[in-house]
This record gives C-alpha cells, sequence and structure tokens, in this order.
C-alpha cells in the first residue's frame, strides 16, 4: 500500500486540530493520523521546530498552526470548494468569525474542557455557573448571526464554519456544558456541519 503523502499530527480534544480535521474532510483529502500524546510532543518539535498542534506535512512542506493549514489547503487542493471566499468583503468576515472562533469560543472550550475558572482555579458551583452563561451569551450572539443563514458567509461552507463547528463540537464532546436547544439557528446550523465535516460516526 503506497503511503500516504499528507500526515497530519494532532490531538483529539483540540479544537484547532478539529479545525484542520474539517478541512481536510471538506476538502475530500486522505491522510495518515498521528495522535500525539500532550505529554510528549518530542515528535512534533523534531518535524515543525515547535512544541503546538496541528501540524500538517504533505510530502516535503511543514505546516503549523490552523489557520495557516487552512489557507495551505485551500490553495494546494481547493480547486472545486474555496474554504476562504474569493470575495473580498466575505473573506474579511471570514476571517473576523475565524478569529471569533479562536479568541472567544477558544477560551471558553478550554475552560470548559478543564473545568476551570479564568483565573485556572477548580470550578465551584458559582464559577460553573457562570462559565455556562458565558457559553450562553455567546451562543446567542451566534444565534442571531446565523438567523435566515445556510453557512456563516456566503452561500458554501467556508474557513468561518469550519472553525466555528469546531469549537462547539470539543464543548460539546468534551464536556459537561452544552448549547441550550432553544437556540435553534445555532443547532440548526451546527446538524449541518456536523453532516458535511463532522467527526465519522464510529462502526459499533
Amino acid at each position: 500500500m503506497a503511503e500516504k503523502q499528507i500526515h497530519l499530527y494532532h490531538f483529539e480534544a483540540c479544537p484547532y486540530c478539529e479545525k484542520a480535521r474539517r478541512t481536510l474532510r471538506l476538502l475530500g483529502l486522505d491522510y495518515e493520523s498521528h495522535l500525539v500524546d500532550p505529554k510528549d510532543r518530542s515528535v512534533v518539535r523534531k518535524i515543525s521546530g515547535q512544541p503546538l498542534v496541528p501540524v500538517l506535512v504533505d510530502g516535503d512542506t511543514v505546516v503549523n498552526d490552523s489557520t495557516t493549514i487552512i489557507e495551505y489547503l485551500d490553495r494546494q487542493y481547493g480547486n472545486d470548494h474555496h474554504i476562504i471566499p474569493a470575495e473580498l468583503s466575505q473573506r474579511g468576515e471570514a476571517y473576523i468569525l475565524n478569529r471569533f472562533g479562536e479568541d472567544t469560543w477558544g477560551e471558553l472550550t478550554y475552560r470548559a474542557a478543564l473545568e476551570v475558572d479564568t483565573d485556572g482555579n477548580d470550578l465551584d458551583d458559582a464559577s460553573r455557573k457562570a462559565l455556562q452563561e458565558a457559553i450562553n451569551r455567546e451562543a446567542s450572539l451566534l444565534d442571531d448571526f446565523l438567523d435566515g443563514k445556510t453557512y456563516a458567509v456566503g452561500e458554501t461552507l467556508s474557513m468561518a464554519d469550519i472553525a466555528l463547528s469546531a469549537f462547539m463540537s470539543r464543548i460539546l464532546e468534551y464536556s459537561d456544558f452544552t448549547v441550550p436547544e432553544s437556540f435553534e439557528n445555532v443547532w440548526n446550523w451546527y446538524q449541518k456541519m456536523e453532516a458535511e465535516v463532522g467527526s465519522p460516526v464510529a462502526a459499533d
């Protein structure tokens, strides 16, 4: 069997890694998955010269940082589906929403997964309630934004959808927190994202 050209070094629960995985799924690209032990990142350092995941290896090309990976894959393989919109205003909007995902949902995902407050302390009942309320506030804004939309930007799935759905998926799959079902626009959009680029369901 021929060796796969594309290799991805990643953590399963990492939302930034999920951004890369969703991009690969959207583009229909086969790749070799390398799950990295968070306590031993020596292989990542050896390949990329730094410790953070995800890291993509495509032949002789090594790319780290989830957004940079999306940009690379879009340039190299996005002929049939450009993940980064060509139209300038949509492109700007996609980058803004990608940053919103990383900066806002990224913090919430981190705190939810580790069950810590903004100071890194273990959650008590009050801080647990406050974190769920923070998730609800951001979900409410996203629900308003998605009203009447199939995709976050334009008429096709873009980097914005990939980023936002990746972070939401990690909260739902790897924490005890949730996004209330009352946010119908968010859930309708998210279910579409899961159908198109979500993690494959393991067979029984």
